[in-house]
């Protein structure tokens, strides 16, 4: 990348050289900056900002487009054209499907920023401050946060490639290519779920675990909370109860915020995706029926209290006839996203004692439902755990993983609830499309 930029800029000279009887008495550009000078401690919140805004437009694409996948949203609305939304609600998605193409644009990039940081947290710990290193050395929050963030997001953009995208129907994974310019030819080999499950975790307990302090911002030991609550996911997705179990006894507990990704009130790079796909900006995408009408949701009644979490506002045509329920849940275009949040946390645990047959799992998912002011249940099962999470998780995307998962573990529940709702040969992952397979030898 750092030869792309160097020869972008040289054409540029010689473009502007040219032209000199044009452009006279021009002053230097204030907005630009070499690749080295970003190798500077007074760079540290520009460089995590990059990193943080890919984060969120990672989020909010991949759970946008993995719940049409699922069967939590489908393709529809006053604004629904887009054939390549129409591939997703019917998992018979093209390898060109520029929509999924996009949202991997955003994770690589973001996986690429990310490493980018820790290269440059290490660039900059090798030098003196009056070369831009950090004055107090070791010492530096400002050293300890890029450290920490670079580690916590590579973790992520690794976890993001292992549930959410995959190679072929049913072979979950991604590609990472170590590049210094995109021509180079040295493409990185294709890495399954599991393993990219792994390096998501070693990154996370090795890495960014010890580092953690107060840099998401909730207070002391919240960071720590917030990453074991995501190991616990990992490991609960891979199935591993023993591992998920433990995390999960050391994550997000009652009262602690959400860990969210965050977005800007305004039109353009930075607003929430949902606004403009599946919200107030234009309506392509429309909540599953039974989040309106089904016995366990809302059941046709908006004014129910399971309005509190999963909010669907009525969508009609330009002749007034009802077409459904959008998501009413980001009607703003800055609205935050939830990563990970207390809740999650509780059901995960509540999974774990239905399945071992052990704990208190109603105590946990009648909390959960406390917290949203809804009645407690009297009864706690499987059923009812997974349809819990499918309310609380609403337009997240771990809908999907929850239903191959439930088909692949053999988990004891209603198929035709809970398990996977598409032909065994379609799309479970969102495939990773021709803009890889083509520039990439190895794939």
């Amino acid at each position: 990348m750092r030869t792309l930029l160097y020869t972008t800029a040289v054409a540029l000279l010689l473009t502007f050289a040219a032209c000199d009887t044009l452009v006279e008495d021009v002053d230097d550009p204030i907005n630009t900056a070499s690749d080295e000078a970003l190798n500077s401690a007074d760079q540290v919140d520009f460089l995590i900002s990059g990193v943080e805004g890919r984060f969120a437009s990672t989020h909010d694409r991949t759970g946008l487009f993995t719940s049409i996948l699922s069967d939590q949203f489908i393709f529809g609305g006053s604004g629904a054209t887009f054939p390549t939304y129409r591939q997703l609600d019917e998992a018979d998605i093209n390898l060109d499907n520029n929509s999924v193409d996009g949202s991997l644009v955003q994770l690589g990039e973001y996986r690429f920023l990310a490493d980018e940081l820790l290269r440059r947290a290490e660039a900059i710990d090798g030098l003196s401050p009056a070369e831009g290193g950090w004055p107090e050395g070791e010492a530096d929050p400002a050293r300890a946060r890029m450290f920490f963030k670079a580690h916590f997001h590579g973790a992520l953009a690794r976890y993001f490639w292992a549930a959410f995208y995959g190679r072929d129907a049913q072979e979950g994974g991604g590609v990472i290519s170590e590049l210094d310019s995109p021509e180079d030819t040295q493409r990185g080999e294709f890495v399954p779920s599991d393993e990219l499950y792994q390096r998501a975790t070693d990154r996370l307990e090795e890495e960014a675990l010890p580092r953690a302090a107060n840099f998401l911002g909730e207070g002391q030991g919240y960071d720590s909370r917030v990453i074991h609550t995501i190991l616990a996911r990992i490991a609960l997705f891979q199935g591993d109860l023993d591992a998920a179990r433990s995390y999960a006894e050391s994550g997000l507990s009652e009262g602690d915020a959400p860990f969210q990704a965050q977005y800007l009130d305004r039109t353009g790079g930075g607003a929430n995706f949902w606004f403009d796909a599946g919200g107030p900006g234009r309506v392509q995408t429309l909540a599953a029926p039974r989040f309106f009408n089904g016995d366990d949701y809302l059941n046709e009644d908006l004014e129910a209290a399971e309005a509190n979490r999963i909010p669907v506002v009525p969508n009609f045509d330009g002749d007034g006839n009802l077409l459904g329920h959008r998501q009413g849940l980001y009607n703003e275009r800055g609205a935050a996203i939830d990563f990970a949040t207390w809740q999650e946390n509780e059901l995960i645990l509540a999974e774990i004692e239905l399945r071992e047959g052990s704990g208190d799992p109603l105590a946990r998912i009648n909390a959960v439902r406390a917290s949203h002011g809804l009645d407690d249940l009297a009864e706690a099962t499987l059923d009812v755990l997974f349809t819990e999470r499918d309310k609380e998780l609403f337009t997240l995307g771990y809908r999907l993983v929850d239903q191959r998962r439930i088909t692949e573990q053999g988990i004891d529940v209603d198929e035709d609830l809970h398990g996977w709702h598409r032909d065994a040969d379609a799309w479970w992952y969102l495939p990773i499309t021709l803009a890889e397979r083509n520039d990439n030898p190895n794939f």
